[in-house]
């Protein structure tokens, strides 16, 4: 499991990566599209396109509570409580783009 606290940090995970997981909690964001979107699909697309720009397209995605059971789990009160409390720790992890 990886958890990156710095979007700009460089991890090189081609040799360890079997596949990538992401939580998808209901907070949406403002992306600089215009658009706004949930943070985990947000999440899903800038980490798929990074995967298939650098020749592991053959990684797997998929969401962590794909079966819309997230308030059941403690990672909901974390990206909550982050997001009203410590919030530029928040929109630094989940910075438009």
């Amino acid at each position: 499991m990886f958890t990156f606290r710095s979007p700009d940090t460089f991890i090189k995970l081609n040799k360890y990566l079997k596949g990538v997981i992401v939580d998808k909690p209901p907070i949406i964001v403002d992306v600089k599209s215009g658009e706004k979107k949930n943070i985990g699909d947000h999440a899903h697309e800038k980490i798929r396109e990074a995967l298939d720009n650098n020749s592991m397209r053959h990684i797997p995605m998929k969401f962590r509570h794909a079966d819309d059971n997230f308030h059941l789990c403690s990672c909901n009160f974390n990206y909550t409580w982050m997001k009203n409390w410590d919030f530029k720790d928040f929109f630094k992890r989940y910075r438009s783009s």
